[in-house]
């Protein structure tokens, strides 16, 4: 195996090169799931039977052994899944089922961001800004994505866009 170190170019490159969003969001939650893998697959396999992609998933423990499952999906898609994981009740044995329309996807990516402290609170903060409220997040080393209520697309864009000097 070979490691590289990385830390002079990622140093270099800017911190933030991209701003990007999405309108027409949804999100798909099955509350209280059990933490078997078997779930996962069967929560999965309705999406992929339905034709449905996913834009971004979160995933988390509880409590006593009990996951939430939530599910970006474009708004179109939302009654389709809501139909299909209601059918499949008994299979996927959740608590609760809840579908959220009218959302949006707002996202900040760079390789600047691994080696660059501080950029999910700058999000935040714009975010707060404009009084949006996080419904579900996604990171990763180069990038940050936010789901939040589609009213307020625009207006957050333009926060975060500042904040960053993304244009």
């Amino acid at each position: 195996m070979t490691v590289k170190d990385c830390s002079p170019f990622e140093r270099s490159a800017p911190v933030v090169t991209e701003l990007s969003y999405e309108a027409g969001v949804a999100c798909v939650a099955l509350l209280g799931v059990s933490s078997s893998a078997k779930t996962l697959v069967g929560a999965f396999s309705v999406l992929d039977a339905e034709h449905i992609p996913v834009l971004m998933i979160a995933y988390g423990e509880t409590a006593m052994d009990r996951h939430d499952i939530s599910i970006a999906i474009k708004e179109a898609h939302a009654a389709r899944a809501y139909r299909a994981f209601r059918s499949l009740a008994d299979q996927l044995s959740y608590k609760t089922l809840v579908e959220e329309t009218g959302l949006a996807r707002i996202s900040l990516s760079g390789v600047g961001m691994v080696s660059n402290p501080g950029v999910a609170s700058r999000m935040f903060i714009a975010l707060q800004d404009v009084r949006a409220t996080v419904r579900m997040l996604s990171t990763s080393e180069m990038k940050i994505s936010c789901v939040i209520e589609g009213r307020l697309l625009h207006r957050a864009v333009r926060s975060v866009g500042r904040a960053f000097s993304v244009p």
